[in-house]
This record gives C-alpha cells, structure tokens and sequence, in this order.
C-alpha cells in the first residue's frame, strides 16, 4: 500500500530529522536578538564638580581623607602634650616609651594612607604643591626626630633628650599646618581650617594620653596626680577653644550653614553636643575625680572623653570633605 509506505517513510524521516536537531546536524535557526538601547548614565546629585572637570564622589574619597587626619592629629597632638610632662620629667620613662611608640605608629600610618591617597585635585579646592611637598617633608622630620627622641629616652640621654623633644614638637606642630593649609578653603580668610585642625589635635592628644596615663596609676599608685592634673587641664582648654573657635568659623563661612550642610546638619549636631560639649563636661568630672586621687575613677571617664573626641574629630573632617565648610 503505496500511502501506507510513503506514511512510514515520512514518520521515520521526521524522526531522523528531529534526532539531527538533538545531536547538532541540522540545528534550528537562531533569531539575532535585538540589541538593548544603552541608558545615559545619570550623575550623582551628591558629586560635585571640581576645578578638573572630574566629578568628586564625596562617598569614596572623603574616607582616606578623613582617616588621614584623624591619625596625624593623634600623632602630632599626642607627641605634643607627652612631651609637656615628659620634659618636666613627671612621668616615668616606660610610659614615654610606650605612648611614644603607639604615636609613632600613627604618624607611620597617616603618612603611608597619604602616600596611597593623595588629595584629591577634583575637589571644590585644589591641593597646593608646594604645601603638599612642604606637608611629606615635615611628616618625614617628625617620623624620624620623634623616633630619635624615644632612643634618647631609652637610653637616658637627658640634654640630648630635651633638644630632640623641642625639635620633634616643632615637627609636629609643622606638620599639622601644612596638612591643614594643602586645602584650606577661603573660610575664616583661609585660617579656619589649620586652627580647628591645630586645636582638635590638642583635645584628641591630651584625652589619648590621659588615658593611657591613668592606667599607669594602677600599677604605680605612689605617682603623683599633678602629670594627670597637667594633662587633663591641657584637655579642657582645648575642648574649650573648639566651642570659642565653632561661632566664629560659621560666621565667617561665607554660605548659609544650612545650606552648605543640607542633610549633614544631623551630623553637625552629634558633632558639638557629643564630640565638644559633652567630653567638656565629662573632663571636669575629670579634673574633680583626679584633684581627689580617684585615679580608677577618672580612668574611666577619660575613656568616655577619648572616644567622644576621636568622634568628634572624624564628624568635624567628614562634613569638611564632604562640604567645604569646617566646623
């Protein structure tokens, strides 16, 4: 039956057909897929434009920045009230040796992160070169006398000693302005942002090294309270510089502080009532518990006054790198 043959023949040739298609012989045809239209890219509101033309992304480069600062103030602000009572020689040389050494690492750090993040040109103010070279060669003079300095310690070098300290001191407080005036900004003609830097330093120091003192008062209970006294008043004068130094820098910023923070002013808040006018009042509780020789006492207030002041300070250099405004 010649229907019933060519029905076979053509059920045996799909089936042929279809085994073509599984294994590859004879694929089916594929539809070119229509290319999808590519979106413009749409710039972040919150970047800002910089003399480069480049867009500044505040979110990436306000870290390193921000970090950078916060580890100089510490190193130079650190170095600068230990050498206050180490020169008058208040404190015993293993606690000069110690903090030293811990300061010393910072400014070891601050100065590799530079290193590796050097300040951005996009940003609203442009880093000055000559400023920038004068700030990597301070940075490396303090690096090298403060690291002098703690072998003359070591080693009891008294006049030695006492030159190397001044020099360091002088190092360090260099390498604070410059660091300050690589970007400056026009605010307060150009000197709000080394004196809130230079004054900030102070306050992060004098509360970091109060602190590590007041451990030495657990194992050396004979010493006496006028080192910590010294240092802690260091710290209230420097708490009370920054509320003195706040009103001036907004009035003379040049823009509506509102304005120029927008959705930072949370953060401007948190900044003066927990990282200036609370840690001043917690230092008074300071002095009070130390002028009594409550040494376990005042201990464990100043950890409460260093770790508001290092929040504040990392607050303070934010909202700057973030804004352009120092406060």
């Amino acid at each position: 039956m010649p229907h019933l043959r060519n029905r076979g023949t053509r059920r045996r040739g799909d089936g042929e057909t279809r085994r073509e298609e599984a294994v590859g012989l004879c694929p089916r045809p594929r539809v070119a897929a229509s290319p999808r239209p590519r979106v413009p890219a749409v710039p972040r509101p919150d970047s800002l434009d910089g003399p480069t033309g480049r867009r500044y992304n505040p979110e990436v480069e306000t870290l390193p920045a921000t970090l950078y600062f916060v580890l100089l103030e510490l190193a130079a602000g650190g170095l600068l009230v230990l050498l206050l009572v180490e020169l008058r020689d208040e404190v015993s040389r293993s606690f000069a040796l110690l903090t030293g050494l811990a300061l010393w690492g910072s400014a070891a750090l601050a100065l590799s992160l530079r290193a590796s993040f050097p300040p951005s040109a996009s940003w609203l103010y442009p880093p000055d070169p000559a400023w920038l070279s004068i700030e990597r060669s301070l940075l490396v003079a303090l690096l090298a006398l403060s690291g002098l300095y703690l072998g003359a310690v070591a080693f009891g070098a008294g006049a030695v000693r006492r030159w190397l300290g001044r020099l360091a001191a002088l190092a360090a407080l260099g390498a604070l302005l410059a660091a300050a005036l690589v970007q400056p900004g026009p605010q307060l003609f150009g000197l709000g942002a080394p004196l809130s830097v230079l004054v900030g330093a102070i306050a992060l120091g004098a509360a970091t090294d109060g602190l590590i003192l007041g451990h030495w008062y657990l194992v050396t209970p004979r010493l006496p309270s006028r080192p910590l006294l010294r240092v802690t008043r260091v710290l209230l004068l420097a708490l009370a510089g920054q509320v003195l130094l706040l009103p001036i820098l907004l009035a003379f910023a040049g823009r509506s502080p509102d304005a120029a923070l927008g959705e930072l002013s949370l953060f401007f808040w948190l900044r003066l009532l927990f990282g200036v006018l609370f840690p001043l009042g917690v230092g008074v509780l300071v002095w009070k518990t130390a002028s009594v020789r409550s040494m376990q006492s005042a201990t464990g207030l100043l950890y409460v006054v260093a770790s508001l002041v290092c929040g504040g300070e990392i607050a303070s250099r934010s909202i700057f790198f973030f804004t352009g405004l120092v406060v």
